[in-house]
């Protein structure tokens, strides 16, 4: 449970070709409260100190079910 930042988590050894196909995940959160979960390209830059994680530059996306908005650069509302 994070206490203070946005701390970004990346499973490593984990990646997607480009080409055609649908993909997908499904994920289990066990914590409550504010969470957000996406996905990103090699590019993405991440600095819990600062509250940049998923979603917050132009190489990654996330959900956030708390506050119920999507990311991509900016929160846009969802639902």
């Amino acid at each position: 449970r994070a206490l203070s930042h946005f701390p970004t988590v990346r499973l490593a050894g984990v990646g997607l070709r480009h080409g055609s196909g649908v993909w997908y995940y499904e994920a289990l959160l066990l914590s409550g409260g504010l969470t957000q979960i996406g996905w990103a390209n090699q590019k993405v830059e991440c600095d819990p100190t600062r509250g940049n994680g998923i979603g917050d530059d132009a190489h990654s996306w996330a959900f956030d079910g708390w506050r119920v908005f999507k990311w991509h650069r900016e929160q846009l509302a969802y639902g």
